[in-house]
């Protein structure tokens, strides 16, 4: 148990000096009281991790008990702890070219969050020291806060949003390597409005904009508009041939489906290795008593042309 006279002194020195103390609790900024004592814990265990903290011999208590006991430390105490001091040392520890092979690790699972493809995939060639990285103070800078932004809590809601939408961009990508060409919007936008509604979020997803963010991500898909002006999304000038020849009206469409329905029957009428049931299933009588231009149906029905 912490004895009381912890809480007399600073809780970063443990030492009595003319400073005056400083509660942050008295902070008039709400967000500043809220997250302070967790802000100071979370930035003081990164100090420790790279064996830099200022005041190596003092462990802090826990959040709850710093709010408890209002605990209070020296302003010039709390400077030593601010983000770019932290940022200094750890680059320092790393001397420059990323000598800790840690600290590969580190910037891997940032990248990955962050979506930075480019970075994941370098790294993936080895650690940081392996391939002589280098980097600009400032660009290592704005990518350590372009993280910071995306763990904070009031962005949560955000966060889960890009996440969802690279899953998307993810099965987009391995669907066009599968071979496929033809992309409905509409079933997209579907596909992220169901997977944001299993995190919790209940949004209608802006087409326009989803329709923007693929094709930025994928140069080689085109728009192309077919029935009844659904957008669709292409990568192959066969798709687009298909898609131009399925405009129809209403009536066409109807037709059209009246001619496959009466291709279908037919097809499973005059299919010669109809299955007979006598007591037991051949080795092959699923595949067999399948006429082909069904299985090419429900294949280009499943999967798409």
């Amino acid at each position: 148990m912490i004895d009381s006279s912890f809480w007399q002194l600073c809780v970063l020195c443990q030492t009595q000096t003319e400073e005056l103390l400083v509660c942050p609790l008295d902070n008039p900024v709400v967000s500043v009281r809220k997250e302070a004592y967790k802000e100071i814990i979370n930035i003081s265990n990164q100090f420790r991790k790279i064996g830099c903290s200022p005041h190596p011999g003092i462990e802090l208590p826990d959040e709850e008990s710093m709010h408890k006991n209002r605990a209070c430390w020296h302003k010039s105490c709390r400077q030593l702890y601010r983000a770019s001091a932290l940022e200094r040392d750890e680059t320092n520890a790393a001397d420059h070219s990323f000598q800790k092979v840690t600290l590969t690790q580190h910037i891997r699972n940032k990248a990955v969050a962050l979506g930075e493809e480019h970075i994941v995939a370098l790294l993936a060639e080895g650690d940081l020291v392996a391939i002589d990285a280098k980097y600009h103070r400032n660009c290592y800078t704005k990518f350590n806060r372009r993280y910071d932004l995306i763990t904070k809590k009031e962005t949560i809601t955000e966060n889960q949003e890009v996440k969802v939408e690279n899953e998307l961009l993810q099965f987009i990508k391995e669907e066009v390597i599968g071979g496929r060409s033809i992309f409905a919007l509409q079933d997209l936008a579907d596909m992220m409005t169901e997977r944001l509604l299993q995190h919790g979020i209940k949004k209608i997803v802006n087409r326009t904009r989803l329709k923007q963010t693929i094709l930025d991500k994928f140069p080689n898909l085109i728009e192309e508009k077919g029935i009844r002006d659904r957008v669709f999304l292409i990568c192959s000038s066969t798709a687009r041939k298909f898609i131009s020849s399925a405009t129809q009206t209403p009536d066409q469409e109807s037709h059209t489906l009246l001619i496959a329905a009466s291709i279908l029957h037919k097809a499973v009428v005059d299919h010669k290795n109809k299955f007979m049931f006598d007591g037991s299933f051949p080795e092959d009588c699923e595949e067999s008593s399948v006429p082909k231009q069904m299985k090419y149906f429900f294949r280009q029905l499943l999967t798409g042309p």
